[in-house]
């Protein structure tokens, strides 16, 4: 059975969605378009590299976290990809918190624009 239409997940979106969040005006594109790359064997290596030398302590030590890093994060989502200066190792809270924070601030930037 096909699911009912919903509204948009962005503040006040009145657009009708079906099978997913957001509609095509609040989806937003970053790394996500690129995923099939993000996980493969490059991608490992410079995360075994940046949890190496972070000696698998989280580095953002946000109000959640378990201070044990699972996890790899890029700093700045400008910078290289795969340069280690632009990785910090991350538990999986302090991850997920510090990447819902960007997609906020992303989302709020489509609004004013």
């Amino acid at each position: 059975m096909p699911r009912a239409p919903k509204h948009c997940g962005f503040l006040n979106c009145e657009t009708r969605v079906t099978g997913r969040t957001y509609c095509d005006e609040h989806t937003t594109y970053g790394w996500s378009n690129e995923r099939k790359a993000h996980y493969g064997s490059e991608h490992q290596a410079w995360r075994k590299q940046v949890m190496a030398r972070d000696k698998g302590i989280c580095q953002i030590r946000g109000p959640r976290c378990t201070h044990r890093a699972t996890e790899a994060d890029h700093i700045d989502r400008q910078g290289e990809r795969y340069d280690i200066a632009n990785g910090q190792a991350a538990c999986h809270n302090c991850h997920a918190d510090k990447t819902a924070k960007e997609s906020a601030e992303s989302k709020r930037d489509l609004k004013e624009k």
